[in-house]
């Protein structure tokens, strides 16, 4: 796997290390060993990026929720543009991801859409505001904006009976980083 380098990728990895430490969603994917940088590394592994790799496409999807996907807005949103703070070719970089985030849909809530709702915006709110609490202890804080670009929907109809994907939530969160 390629490592991560140059300004667009670096963002998209330290927006996969501040989600993998919101507490939420550590608790949310499993990751419950005793120290901090145990429980991050577990919950890296519920991130993907881009997409899933050939190992995990092999398997049926709803064996790998909960997880999150950082993908590329559509269209692609990097920029670069010059910082006319008094520097002579002082570039600086902004962009966006869409977080993808997928979970089974709960027993508890099965029954009640609106419920069912609630508690998906409960839990990706929660994670969203600790990215911020981390993002604001961080000397590497890039992120300024998170939106919901699409409401919290469950599987359709068709899904819930795939013995492969089965009843199951969707959430995405836009990020945009850089200066704003």
């Amino acid at each position: 796997m390629a490592a991560p380098s140059g300004e667009w990728s670096n963002a998209m990895a330290h927006l996969r290390t501040l989600l993998a430490y919101s507490p939420t969603f550590q608790a949310w994917v499993g990751a419950t060993e005793p120290t901090e940088s145990e429980r991050v590394a577990t919950a890296k592994t519920k991130i993907y990026e881009s997409g899933f790799g050939k190992d995990e496409a092999a398997v049926p999807v709803k064996t790998l929720r909960p997880y999150a996907i950082i993908c590329d807005v559509e269209p692609p949103e990097w920029r670069r543009y010059t910082d006319t703070g008094g520097a002579r070719n002082h570039y600086q970089g902004a962009g966006a991801f869409d977080v993808f985030f997928e979970a089974d849909v709960e027993e508890a809530v099965a029954d009640s859409v609106a419920d069912m709702a609630r508690a998906v915006r409960n839990k990706v709110g929660t994670i969203v505001a600790e990215m911020e609490e981390h993002c604001g202890n961080s000397e590497s804080c890039f992120l300024y904006r998170a939106t919901s670009i699409k409401h919290a929907a469950r599987a359709d109809e068709d899904e819930r009976q795939d013995p492969d994907g089965g009843d199951y939530w969707q959430v995405i969160v836009r990020f945009e980083w850089g200066p704003e």
